[in-house]
C-alpha cells in the first residue's frame, strides 16, 4: 500500500513529514488507502460504514469435490485499511490439502505522515498514515489425506455429503487417521462415541449385569412355596434353566432387576428362556433408575414359545439400573408364570465387514429316558429337548475388533460357563442358542499381507 501526501521539495523539512513508504498488503487484491475514500472490495459490493456486517456473501460447495476457494469474506475495521478476515481454501482434489482455515486479524502499524493541512505544514498538522499488518490467529494446514490437528466437530448424517465446507465420512469399519477416539458400547460419559451397531451380524453376550454382583438381585411379586425354595426367583440367574422359577397362584406377575450398577445398564440384548408364557400375555419391559418412581423406559416384547428374545433396533443411549419384566397372561393354562433364566446385557456385535462363513450347523436333539421291551414300541418319557449350533469364520483380520472380542471371551469363559449365541439377530429364535463351547476353538494363523485368523466354534445346550 502506498502512503498518501507528501511535502513539495522546497519546504519539507523531516518535522513537517517524511517517513514516506510502501506496504503491499497481503490479500486477494491491491487497495490504496485515502483518508477521503472508502476502500471497495473485489467482490460485488460495498462497505458504506467502518464496522464488519456480518457475512458478505454465503457460498456452499454444491458438487462433491472442494474446488478452490469456497468462502471469501472481507472486512473494513478502519477509514484506511482492508484485509481478508476468513479464507478457506482447497485445491482441485478430493483430498482436503492445503489451508483449511486461514483468520487474519488485522493490527495498525504507523508508517508514515502526511499533511492535514494544505496551507504549510507543522508536525502538529500532520496525520498518521497506516497499513494493516497480518497476524495470523489460527492456521491449520493438511500435508496428507489424513485429518490431522482438525478443530471443528463433523457429525456424519447421510452416507453421501454435499454442500458442506468440509466432509468427515467412515468408508470402512476401521478408524484410521480419524480424530474421535472409539470405544465399545459400554463407555460411559464420552464426548464423542463411535461405535460398530447393527441388528444384521452375528452378536454374542457373556457378561450377565443381569445377575448382579452377588446373585441375589431380582425380586417377584409372587413365589411358589416349596418346602426346599425350589421355585426362588434367584434360580433365574443359573445357568440350568431348567431350575426355574415358579409364580404363585395367577397370570398377572411381575419380576425386577436390580442390577447393583450405578452407573446402569445399557440392554441391547434380552433373552427370557424355558418360559411358560403363552402368545396371548402381553409382556412389557421397563426400565428406570429410580426404582420406577418414574419409567422413562418400556417397551413390548414379542412373545414365542419356550425361549423370546429382545433385540434392541438401535444402540442405547441411556443406561438404567433397575429393570422389571410385567407379564399379563391371566388365560395361562397352568394358573401361574414360570421362567427357567432371564440374561440381559450389551452384547458383542460384529461389524459388518467380517461374519460366519459357509453354512451354519445347526440341530436339535431329543433326551429322554427309554425302557425296550421286546416286540412292542419302546417307551420313553421326554427328557428334553437341546440344542446345538457350529459356524466357521475364515480369514479374521487379527487386530480386528471381532477377533479381538471372540479371543477376550475365549479367555473369560472357556467352556464352562454359558453363552448367548445370537447369529440371526432380526429373526433371534432361528438359531440362538444359550450354550457352552464344546471345547476352546483352535486358532490358525497366517499370514498373507495382513494376519489372518481362522476357526470354528461348536457348541450345545445340553453341556
Amino acid at each position: 500500500m502506498t502512503t498518501l501526501g507528501y511535502l513539495e521539495t522546497d519546504y519539507a523539512t523531516i518535522q513537517y513529514g517524511g517517513g514516506i513508504a510502501t506496504k503491499v498488503l497481503p490479500s486477494q487484491f491491491e487497495a490504496v488507502a485515502n483518508v477521503d475514500e472508502r476502500l471497495l472490495a473485489e467482490f460485488e459490493g460495498v462497505n458504506t460504514v467502518t464496522k464488519f456486517l456480518n457475512a458478505q456473501f454465503e457460498a456452499i460447495v454444491n458438487n462433491d469435490k472442494v474446488l478452490n476457494t469456497q468462502l471469501e469474506a472481507l472486512r473494513l475495521d478502519f477509514d484506511d485499511g482492508l484485509s481478508t478476515e476468513f479464507t478457506g481454501a482447497n485445491p482441485d482434489n478430493d483430498k482436503s490439502f492445503g489451508i483449511q482455515f486461514y483468520k487474519t486479524p488485522i493490527k495498525a502499524v504507523s508508517i508514515g505522515q502526511y499533511l492535514s493541512q494544505d496551507d504549510y505544514a507543522t508536525y502538529s498538522y500532520a496525520s498518521p498514515v497506516f497499513a494493516k499488518c497480518m497476524n495470523t490467529q489460527f492456521f491449520a494446514v493438511n500435508t496428507q489425506a489424513k485429518s490431522l490437528g482438525v478443530q471443528f466437530e463433523g457429525k456424519i448424517t447421510a452416507d453421501d455429503i454435499t454442500g458442506v465446507q468440509f466432509e468427515g465420512k467412515i468408508t470402512s469399519t476401521k478408524t484410521v487417521g480419524t480424530q474421535f477416539e472409539s470405544f465399545i458400547i459400554k463407555t460411559l460419559n464420552t464426548q464423542f462415541r463411535a461405535v460398530i451397531y447393527n441388528t444384521t451380524q452375528l452378536r454374542f453376550l457373556y457378561d450377565f449385569p443381569s445377575r448382579g454382583i452377588n446373585g441375589l438381585n431380582w425380586v417377584a411379586s409372587s413365589t411358589a412355596t416349596s418346602s426346599s425354595d425350589a421355585f426362588s426367583v434367584y434360580n433365574l440367574n443359573t445357568d440350568i434353566v431348567e431350575q426355574a422359577w415358579r409364580s404363585g397362584p395367577g397370570g398377572v406377575q411381575n419380576i425386577t432387576c436390580d442390577t447393583q450398577d450405578t452407573g446402569g445398564v445399557f440392554l441391547d440384548t434380552l433373552a427370557i428362556l424355558e418360559h411358560n408364557i403363552t402368545r396371548g400375555a402381553t409382556v412389557l419391559l421397563v426400565g428406570s433408575n429410580d426404582n420406577f418412581i418414574t419409567t422413562p423406559f418400556s417397551e413390548f416384547l414379542t412373545v414365542e414359545d419356550r425361549n423370546m428374545y429382545y433385540i434392541s433396533e438401535d444402540l442405547p443411549l441411556q443406561s438404567y439400573r433397575y429393570w422389571q419384566i410385567q407379564i399379563v397372561d391371566p388365560a395361562n393354562p397352568d394358573g401361574y408364570i414360570q421362567i427357567g433364566t432371564v440374561v440381559f446385557g450389551s452384547s458383542v456385535v460384529f461389524s459388518s465387514e467380517e461374519n460366519i462363513t459357509e453354512e451354519v450347523d445347526f440341530g436339535i436333539t431329543q433326551y429322554a429316558d427309554t425302557i425296550f421291551t421286546e416286540g412292542f414300541t419302546n417307551i420313553s418319557n421326554d427328557r428334553g429337548q437341546k440344542r446345538q449350533l457350529g459356524f466357521k469364520f475364515k480369514n479374521l483380520e487379527a487386530q480386528s475388533r471381532n477377533f479381538v472380542e471372540l479371543r477376550r471371551m475365549f479367555e473369560a469363559v472357556g467352556n464352562i460357563q454359558k453363552v448367548l449365541w445370537i447369529p440371526t439377530p432380526q429373526d433371534p429364535s432361528e438359531f440362538a442358542v444359550f450354550a457352552k463351547m464344546r471345547e476352546v476353538p483352535r486358532e490358525r494363523h497366517k499370514q498373507m499381507g495382513k494376519h489372518y485368523v481362522s476357526l470354528d466354534i461348536n457348541t450345545d445346550e445340553s453341556l
